[in-house]
């Protein structure tokens, strides 16, 4: 006589396994996926494409699985928690600043951050009148 319980139960225990295991390589697997996208950049402030008008300004963010972070190629500072501060001097007109994000794996990943620096002092023409005064320099 064949035991039908004992091979139902058989097939139950190895559904539940095959379950587990499914469900344990999807937690993994979304866990993994930061891993696999490379390192992230936020720029909190100044927004992308505005302008601005003072020329020495801040700019703001936060990095995750940075290990090296560079502004215009130069390497800036990042806390444990992934926030940033990096000053820099704009000149009149369009600036673009690249932050570039270096991961532990090598995997570089690079924002733009696009600028307009208008002075609220127009810059001052010379007449002239202003060219026959002399200055000594």
């Amino acid at each position: 006589m064949i035991n039908h319980s004992n091979n139902h139960t058989s097939k139950l225990a190895m559904t539940f396994l095959v379950m587990v295991f499914l469900v344990a390589i999807g937690y993994a697997s979304f866990e993994a996926r930061l891993l696999f996208l490379g390192p992230q950049i936020a720029i909190l402030s100044p927004a992308d494409a505005s302008t601005v008008h003072d020329s020495f300004i801040t700019i703001k963010g936060t990095g995750s699985h940075v290990v090296e972070l560079r502004m215009n190629g130069r390497q800036i500072p990042i806390n444990e928690s992934g926030a940033f501060e990096e000053p820099i001097a704009l000149l009149p007109g369009y600036n673009k600043v690249v932050l570039s994000a270096t991961d532990k794996r090598g995997v570089v990943t690079e924002k733009d951050l696009d600028l307009v620096y208008v002075p609220t002092d127009p810059p001052r023409t010379i007449t002239a009148a202003d060219s026959s005064v002399r200055r000594n320099y």
